[in-house]
Protein backbone atom coordinates (compact mmCIF):
# COMPACT_ATOMS: atom_id res chain seq x y z
CA UNK A 1 0.00 0.00 0.00
CA UNK A 2 1.19 3.64 -0.95
CA UNK A 3 1.70 6.00 1.96
CA UNK A 4 -0.09 9.38 1.10
CA UNK A 5 2.68 10.82 0.19
CA UNK A 6 3.54 8.37 -2.69
CA UNK A 7 -0.23 8.41 -3.58
CA UNK A 8 -0.38 12.21 -4.43
CA UNK A 9 2.59 11.92 -6.32
CA UNK A 10 1.13 9.00 -8.27
CA UNK A 11 -2.28 10.95 -8.88
CA UNK A 12 0.07 14.34 -9.57
CA UNK A 13 2.16 12.15 -12.54
CA UNK A 14 -1.32 10.86 -13.89
CA UNK A 15 -3.08 14.43 -13.85
CA UNK A 16 -0.10 15.76 -15.57
CA UNK A 17 -0.64 12.85 -18.33
CA UNK A 18 -4.55 13.12 -19.52
CA UNK A 19 -4.70 16.97 -20.88
CA UNK A 20 -2.32 15.98 -23.97
CA UNK A 21 -4.51 12.75 -24.86
CA UNK A 22 -8.08 14.31 -24.47
CA UNK A 23 -8.15 14.48 -28.13
CA UNK A 24 -7.48 10.55 -28.58
CA UNK A 25 -10.70 9.17 -27.76
CA UNK A 26 -9.84 5.61 -27.32
CA UNK A 27 -6.80 6.63 -25.17
CA UNK A 28 -8.43 9.39 -22.87
CA UNK A 29 -11.07 6.48 -22.15
CA UNK A 30 -8.27 4.29 -21.58
CA UNK A 31 -6.91 6.41 -18.93
CA UNK A 32 -9.75 7.60 -17.22
CA UNK A 33 -10.53 4.18 -16.82
CA UNK A 34 -7.34 3.55 -14.97
CA UNK A 35 -7.42 6.80 -13.28
CA UNK A 36 -10.96 5.55 -11.78
CA UNK A 37 -9.57 2.36 -10.60
CA UNK A 38 -6.54 4.05 -8.96
CA UNK A 39 -9.13 6.24 -7.20
CA UNK A 40 -11.57 3.57 -5.81
CA UNK A 41 -8.18 1.60 -4.61
CA UNK A 42 -6.94 4.66 -2.77
CA UNK A 43 -10.05 6.09 -1.31
CA UNK A 44 -8.75 9.29 -0.10
CA UNK A 45 -10.44 12.30 0.78
CA UNK A 46 -7.27 14.62 -0.35
CA UNK A 47 -7.32 12.81 -3.87
CA UNK A 48 -10.67 12.57 -4.30
CA UNK A 49 -10.84 16.77 -3.59
CA UNK A 50 -7.65 17.20 -6.30
CA UNK A 51 -9.73 14.73 -8.71
CA UNK A 52 -12.50 17.00 -8.35
CA UNK A 53 -10.82 19.78 -9.36
CA UNK A 54 -8.57 18.02 -12.36
CA UNK A 55 -11.70 16.79 -13.66
CA UNK A 56 -13.82 20.26 -13.48
CA UNK A 57 -11.05 21.64 -15.45
CA UNK A 58 -10.37 18.47 -17.96
CA UNK A 59 -14.11 19.18 -18.92
CA UNK A 60 -13.87 22.55 -20.16
CA UNK A 61 -11.11 21.38 -22.40
CA UNK A 62 -12.66 17.89 -23.54
CA UNK A 63 -14.41 18.14 -27.01
CA UNK A 64 -15.88 14.30 -27.14
CA UNK A 65 -18.66 13.09 -25.90
CA UNK A 66 -17.50 9.37 -24.76
CA UNK A 67 -14.62 11.14 -23.14
CA UNK A 68 -16.69 13.73 -21.31
CA UNK A 69 -19.35 11.04 -19.88
CA UNK A 70 -16.88 8.85 -18.69
CA UNK A 71 -15.27 12.20 -16.94
CA UNK A 72 -18.81 12.81 -15.83
CA UNK A 73 -19.14 9.15 -14.27
CA UNK A 74 -16.11 9.55 -12.08
CA UNK A 75 -17.04 12.82 -10.96
CA UNK A 76 -20.40 11.51 -10.22
CA UNK A 77 -18.80 8.96 -7.53
CA UNK A 78 -15.76 11.58 -6.72
CA UNK A 79 -18.31 14.00 -5.43
CA UNK A 80 -20.42 11.47 -3.65
CA UNK A 81 -17.37 10.32 -1.89
CA UNK A 82 -16.59 14.02 -0.84
CA UNK A 83 -20.35 14.81 -0.16
CA UNK A 84 -20.28 17.59 -2.35
CA UNK A 85 -24.09 17.81 -3.68
CA UNK A 86 -23.20 21.30 -6.40
CA UNK A 87 -20.49 18.98 -7.47
CA UNK A 88 -23.08 16.00 -7.95
CA UNK A 89 -25.40 18.03 -9.92
CA UNK A 90 -22.91 19.40 -12.00
CA UNK A 91 -21.33 15.97 -13.17
CA UNK A 92 -24.84 14.92 -13.50
CA UNK A 93 -25.84 17.56 -16.14
CA UNK A 94 -22.82 16.78 -17.93
CA UNK A 95 -23.52 13.26 -18.22
CA UNK A 96 -27.09 13.81 -18.72
CA UNK A 97 -25.87 15.93 -21.78
CA UNK A 98 -24.36 13.07 -23.42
Amino acid sequence: KDTPEQAAHKAAVLEKALPPLLSHEKTALQFLGFYEQVLDLWKDKQLFARADACLTAWLKEADKASVRKKMAEIGLKVADQLGDKKSLVRYAEVHAEH
